[in-house]
């Protein structure tokens, strides 16, 4: 039981070590591209880059959701396990 805690507690860090990426690179994107207003072909570049994210099986990326929503479905699955013994 033990065990599985500790696995839940090193994935809820890893998804919100990348929920910050995504967030950090979001807001370095956006930043930069007020910068470069003047230049059409860098604003062109600019607008085309896409902020970095991780994918965790076939739908989900990281996000700041993700981390509440994991947490939520484990608290629930713990919780009925406990009650059915």
């Amino acid at each position: 039981m033990i065990s599985g805690l500790n696995f839940v507690q090193n994935l809820l860090i890893l998804i919100k070590g990348s929920a910050a990426l995504h967030d950090k690179s979001a807001e370095l994107l956006s930043s930069k591209t007020k910068s470069y207003r003047r230049a059409p072909r860098i604003s062109r570049i600019q607008r085309s880059l896409r902020p970095l994210y991780t994918r965790f099986g076939g739908l989900y990326y990281a996000d700041k959701g993700l981390t509440f929503a994991v947490l939520d479905i484990t608290l629930n699955q713990t919780i009925d396990l406990l009650l059915a013994n």
